[in-house]
């Protein structure tokens, strides 16, 4: 009967809420665990690796290389175009790879269209001839 009582008692206890919060002693062990696993999803307090600066400077590289090839000759150009001498909007890589059907200003590219023009013509007639002599 006394077992049953102290039993009781326990019980009782164990129910009562006390006034005084203690933290287990392996809580603080666990929190810091936490902290950790949170900075590391988080990714803060992480020194840059070299994969990471490879993949920056891949991108940066990237970039220029889209800006060269889609700006502009007045965005190269370090001077000002004048007003008698205005500059056509060609990309640096197709003035490089392509300069004999780019002209930098607009009577330079005025001149080589009446070229072209030129050369179409004499091509048509030269094939006019062709076919009037296979009559």
């Amino acid at each position: 009967m006394q077992e049953k009582n102290n039993i009781t008692n326990d019980v009782a206890v164990q129910n009562q809420p006390s006034s005084e919060f203690n933290h287990l002693p392996d809580s603080d062990t666990y929190i810091q665990k936490l902290e950790r696993r949170l900075s590391r999803v988080k990714g803060t307090n992480k020194a840059p690796t070299s994969k990471d600066m490879i993949s920056v400077l891949q991108q940066a590289r990237d970039d220029y290389m889209s800006r060269l090839i889609s700006s502009s000759a007045e965005q190269l150009s370090a001077f000002a175009p004048t007003e008698g001498d205005r500059e056509l909007t060609i990309s640096y890589v197709e003035r490089k790879l392509f300069p004999e059907k780019n002209g930098v200003t607009y009577e330079e590219m005025q001149h080589l269209l009446e070229s072209d023009v030129l050369a179409k013509v004499s091509a048509e007639s030269n094939g006019d001839i062709g076919t009037e002599v296979d009559r």
